[in-house]
């Protein structure tokens, strides 16, 4: 009786502590993040402390190639990178989170003096919109 007794305790208490872990992690996934952006590739930037990828967007990735029209490659994730920084790098940012991608970073919506950053990219041709 003691064994079932045990197993039936220790199963109640990691269901009590998993839901406490969820309870206690859900305001830094639904909290604001704000702070000064720091660029690390088109739809990536450290906004203070927090790494936060740029919600419903993709952006090439910082060493990616594409081909001109010719067949050529250049770097074309290097020159989105450099574009995406002389923009917002520096800038002060507050981002809304969506939700937590599989790397672990905040997945959010984020705005500089209120202008959508991401709807920005794609409308300057530096980002795709994307959906999952």
């Amino acid at each position: 009786m003691t064994g079932k007794h045990s197993f039936a305790t220790g199963w109640w208490l990691r269901l009590w502590l998993g839901a406490w872990l969820a309870v206690l992690a859900a305001p830094a996934i639904a909290a604001d993040v704000t702070g000064v952006i720091r660029v690390v590739d088109g739809d990536t930037f450290d906004v203070g402390a927090i790494r936060v990828r740029l919600h419903g967007i993709d952006a090439p990735e910082s060493d990616q190639t594409c081909a001109r029209p010719d067949g050529t490659p250049w770097a074309c994730g290097a020159w989105v990178n450099a574009q995406v920084a002389a923009r917002y790098g520096g800038r002060q940012a507050r981002c809304t989170a969506v939700d937590t991608d599989r790397y672990g970073r905040v997945v959010a919506r984020c705005k500089t003096a209120g202008a959508d950053i991401g709807q920005a990219l794609v409308s300057d041709g530096l980002a795709f919109a994307y959906r999952r």
